[in-house]
């Protein structure tokens, strides 16, 4: 993050995309952090919400099992990784 700019009075935070948010100090930090943090609490819920009502319908059986990168982590130590 920017310095805060006295002369414009908006701090500059780089996204790790390359877009740029304007905003002021302090109190649209904190809120654009409540916000945040709202949605990722909201979208938390909402998919174990989904998760309940597939195994309630018997069509959620869970991440099928990487057998290829399992054996290639289980191999790491062996070659010396």
């Amino acid at each position: 993050m920017e310095p805060l700019n006295a002369h414009t009075r908006y701090a500059r935070v780089v996204i790790p995309d390359f877009l740029y948010i304007y905003c002021f100090p302090n109190s649209s930090h904190s809120l654009l952090a409540a916000v945040a943090r709202e949605d990722y609490e909201d979208r938390h819920r909402r998919q174990a919400q989904g998760i309940t009502k597939a195994k309630a319908a018997g069509a959620y059986r869970g991440r099928p099992e990487d057998t290829d990168r399992n054996a290639g982590i289980a191999g790491m130590p062996r070659s010396g990784m």
